[in-house]
């Protein structure tokens, strides 16, 4: 299997700035599903998203990335991926849970604040995205949030992946 599927139904992203390029990784990282109807897999540099079980019915999912330390006097962040799906990915439904983001940390371990990913694309090929900020003053560290609520939803035989997340 080739590098590893998405939040709530596909993404990937490539961070540079938290120090000089930062290659983001999922396997220590939280992974949920609703009612186990999607299996994630974590690859080196991705993952990917299938669905599972019934073939009606909700299909919310999430993965939270290891967390990347910020360089001291970092002010900028950006974070660049691909990401596939065999549905459109348009008026995605998304909760607090699931939302697409990338999150800061301070150094007691609270969250900082979140830069919501706004994520639209047509399925069936790999497309790059980039997004870029700044970190917030007392951020000492963040991580990267992919998934969905249940729209759209993933129909059985269907993935999304996302890879090249740095």
């Amino acid at each position: 299997m080739n590098a590893v599927a998405m939040s709530l139904l596909a993404l990937l992203p490539m961070i540079a700035a938290f120090a000089d390029t930062t290659r983001v990784t999922f396997p220590s990282g939280s992974q949920s599903n609703y009612e186990g109807r999607t299996r994630i897999s974590v690859g080196t540099n991705g993952f990917e998203v299938l669905r599972t079980g019934r073939t009606e019915g909700c299909t919310a999912w999430g993965i939270v990335s290891d967390r990347i330390m910020i360089g001291h006097g970092t002010k900028t962040w950006s974070l660049d991926f691909e990401i596939y799906s065999d549905r459109d990915w348009y008026r995605v439904e998304t909760s607090p849970q699931w939302r697409n983001a990338v999150v800061f940390y301070r150094a007691d371990g609270t969250l900082a604040e979140t830069h919501d990913l706004e994520i639209e694309f047509p399925a069936r090929r790999f497309l790059p995205f980039r997004f870029t900020g700044n970190v917030p003053s007392e951020a000492v560290a963040a991580a990267v949030r992919f998934g969905i609520n249940s729209n759209p939803p993933i129909k059985a035989g269907e993935r999304v992946e996302v890879r090249n997340v740095n």
